[in-house]
């Protein structure tokens, strides 16, 4: 069966990806290493080097596209993207890691879906595939690809918790890391509302303080990560090239 090369449902417009997000970063480092990334390539160009049949080229370069590692103009064929070089050539770690955030998220499906999901325990992948054939009308053949594709990214971005919990790590991001310099943005839950068995703990922080509010005797260990996980996200956020920098220097 002939899969969708552009990888976009006709009735959703959701667009989404067959290749894993670290797949289509190899496939356009190989073609950068050969012809560099300057000049838009044909499609024969780029099938000498990755070496794939057509049909599985179309589904590579689909990816590529998909992801914002490629742009394909019409006439001209394909060439990196600005994007690309971020994550390829980074100016600092936090670029890096924002880059590939933002290629993760660049399929719509796969965006929607970390948004409805994030900081939350994913479904199961059987349930998972159902969800894409009855919410979002993806057909069962594209949807059985697309779920190990998706859970894949995560686990190669070691985003996925206990129990498949999506780490808080995504910081939605205002505008585009293809150009621009966006500002990761953390989301801010409103406080919840007054209750006699919530806990505040108080931090004092020379700006003010910093207060975390939950049932006294309810946090697991799991909580602790998620937490650690979303103060990672604040600091980087607030910090930018400075954090790059401290923890460049522990590195070192």
């Amino acid at each position: 069966m002939k899969q969708d090369a552009n990888a976009e449902n006709g009735k959703t417009g959701y667009t989404y990806a067959f290749v894993t997000l670290s797949n289509s970063i190899i496939d356009v480092t190989e073609i950068v290493g050969q012809y560099g990334n300057g000049t838009f390539l044909s499609r024969n160009d780029i099938g000498l080097v990755l070496n794939y049949k057509d049909s599985a080229l179309s589904l590579h370069l689909s990816a590529c596209v998909t992801y914002g590692l490629l742009e394909n103009q019409k006439g001209e064929g394909y060439k990196p993207t600005e994007l690309f070089n971020k994550i390829n050539m980074p100016g600092s770690e936090n670029e890096k890691t924002l880059s590939i955030y933002t290629a993760l998220q660049r399929p719509t499906l796969f965006q929607k879906l970390i948004s409805d999901h994030n900081g939350k325990q994913l479904p199961k992948d059987e349930h998972l595939l159902n969800i894409l054939q009855r919410d979002f009308k993806i057909t069962k053949s594209s949807a059985k690809i697309v779920v190990p594709v998706f859970m894949n990214n995560l686990r190669d971005l070691n985003v996925l918790g206990e129990n498949n919990t999506l780490k808080l790590i995504t910081a939605h991001l205002k505008g585009d890391l293809s150009g621009g310099k966006p500002t990761p943005k953390v989301d801010v839950q409103p406080p919840p509302p007054d209750d006699p068995e919530l806990f505040e703990y108080k931090i004092p922080l020379k700006s003010g303080v910093f207060v975390i509010r939950y049932i006294k005797g309810s946090l697991k260990k799991q909580d602790f990560k998620a937490i650690r996980s979303a103060i990672k996200v604040l600091e980087i956020g607030e910090l930018g090239e400075e954090y790059s920098e401290e923890n460049n220097n522990h590195e070192n």
